[in-house]
């Protein structure tokens, strides 16, 4: 009996730990999902720089601007998409438009499905070409159109380039484009920063993709969900961490760049667009930083970029060893910010609105001839 007594009540203490256990786990998960949700504008965002730098970084725009342009910029979704992996879910705002078809609209957007009749352009790229930390009209692709306009106005430009995008997804996207019968005149490339991020040639989601296919990490996959795993891998200091990469791996990098060169270049060769292949500029190479105003605060943001500086020199060496038809579709523009004594980003990698249209000028500069023919 006393057994059955000290069993009994071993049970009940255990049994009410467990519960008050479980009790205070929902309780946490509910008040950080309100805190989360709360303060989720501020979290991974440029507001986390302080609204004092920003003001800095935008110096045209009053602080609920600021507010208003960073939120609907950096809270965009996902969704899942065959072949390319994933694309962003159509978006309206005031300074963040996406199309249904997966684009950005620009200044002065042309309809879609594209009209054969005008001198349609696509532009592809990752969140730098996209243009995440200005305005639909401020992107690279807007100033290309308003500026080719001048010279064509029938040119029609969409803006498919797409945040942790690299060379091979936007080949991926081109085909699948083509495949919906959309083909363009000509196709631009906007690449360098995310070739280095995604050195192992996997695109961003492929890890989660893989268990989930896998029937892997099943549990895992269902905490990453919970409030508190979400702010546990955001105060993690190691959860973000980006292995740095040998030469020899960097140059198998560079190398992979240059074979999805050639492929896109056969796809358009067969289906009649002209291709060019910009390599942006980036700020870890050949930029002095004492102009970053975001850097110069937060000193740790590029170092994500670990692999570019590195990759980027892999890169010119490589680049300036082509010849011929191999060198001449490709707008070099890594080394564009040698003179430039001002701020050029908006964050740690994103351009503003000025050096995003520099950009599109050098871009016009090069591809203006194939209109005027």
């Amino acid at each position: 009996m006393r057994k059955i007594k000290k069993f009994l009540k071993i049970y009940k203490t255990t049994s009410v730990i467990i519960l008050n256990t479980i009790i205070l786990f929902i309780l946490v998960n509910i008040f950080l999902y309100i805190l989360i949700t709360k303060f989720d504008e501020n979290v991974r965002t440029p507001l986390t720089y302080g609204i004092g730098s920003l003001k800095m970084v935008y110096p045209n725009l009053s602080e609920s601007e600021i507010k208003s342009l960073v939120r609907e910029n950096w809270n965009i979704k996902w969704e899942y998409e065959p072949f390319t992996q994933f694309t962003y879910t159509p978006k309206s705002g005031k300074y963040v438009n996406i199309d249904i078809n997966g684009f950005r609209h620009i200044g002065n957007q042309c309809k879609y499905p594209i009209n054969f009749n005008n001198y349609n352009i696509f532009v592809f790229g990752g969140s730098t070409g996209f243009g995440v930390g200005v305005a639909d009209n401020e992107t690279i692709a807007s100033k290309i159109q308003s500026k080719l306009k001048k010279y064509n106005s029938n040119v029609c430009v969409y803006n498919f380039a797409r945040g942790f995008y690299f060379s091979s997804q936007e080949r991926a996207l081109l085909e699948s484009l083509i495949l919906k019968d959309q083909v363009p005149n000509m196709a631009i490339f906007i690449d360098g920063i995310n070739e280095f991020f995604y050195a192992d040639s996997e695109p961003a989601f492929t890890k989660s993709l893989k268990d989930f296919m896998g029937g892997k990490n099943k549990l895992r996959i269902a905490l990453s969900y919970l409030p508190l795993t979400k702010v546990y891998n955001f105060l993690n200091p190691f959860s973000q961490e980006l292995q740095s990469k040998k030469e020899e791996e960097l140059k198998g990098t560079v190398q992979r760049y240059f074979t999805n060169k050639r492929i896109i270049e056969a796809i358009g060769k067969e289906y009649n667009i002209k291709t060019h292949f910009v390599i942006q500029p980036v700020p870890t190479y050949k930029y002095d930083l004492s102009n970053h105003i975001i850097f110069k605060n937060n000193t740790t943001i590029l170092d994500k970029e670990v692999n570019s500086l590195l990759g980027y020199n892999i890169l010119e060496k490589q680049y300036h060893n082509l010849r011929g038809k191999d060198k001449k579709n490709i707008i070099w523009l890594a080394d564009m910010q040698i003179n430039k004594n001002e701020n050029l980003y908006v964050d740690a990698v994103h351009y503003n609105a000025d050096f995003s249209d520099d950009i599109a000028a050098e871009i016009v500069n090069i591809i203006k001839p194939d209109l005027l023919r």
